[in-house]
């Protein structure tokens, strides 16, 4: 075999191989146009979106859900969060307001346990503070407790 011969084998191979690694990992369209229209798409074991599509990606109006406890209801533009939208974390926070190209972005508010924790602004998806606000908050922009507070209550 001449050296072109082994170089076009060795690339179709490479072809192959990527092009394997997408089919096994790449979702499924369960039911209607998850191309260019509305429709169900999974991928096993990892997530599911129902909603509106555009070039094969998440556009429009959807709900996503991964099952690892994430989902999210609400507005989509090329595949990313963006507009109005909620957000349910597998803690059960929840953040409800606008996205930015994935990113919690304008206002928005964040509920832990039934209670508004911060309702504000937000830019490049952490929560604006207050001037003067001091407190830390953990990625999802939930306060932190106190350190060293003592949480037994007489």
């Amino acid at each position: 075999m001449g050296k072109h011969t082994i170089a076009i084998l060795v690339s179709l191979s490479a072809a192959a191989i990527i092009m394997g690694s997408y089919y096994f990992s790449s979702p499924d369209c369960i039911s209607g146009d998850c191309e260019n229209g509305c429709g169900v798409q999974e991928q096993a074991k990892k997530f599911r979106y129902e909603g509106c599509f555009r070039n094969g990606k998440a556009h429009g109006e959807g709900v996503f859900t991964s099952t690892n406890g994430h989902s999210y209801t609400g507005s989509f533009d090329n595949g990313m969060k963006h507009g109005t939208g909620t957000y349910r974390y597998p803690d059960g926070v929840v953040y409800e307001g606008l996205w930015v190209n994935n990113k919690r972005e304008g206002r928005g508010k964040l509920i832990k346990d039934g209670v508004v924790v911060f309702d504000g602004d937000w830019r490049d998806d952490a929560p604006i503070k207050a001037p003067g606000e001091d407190t830390a908050r953990d990625s999802t922009g939930v306060p932190n407790q106190d350190k060293g507070k003592d949480d037994k209550q007489p």
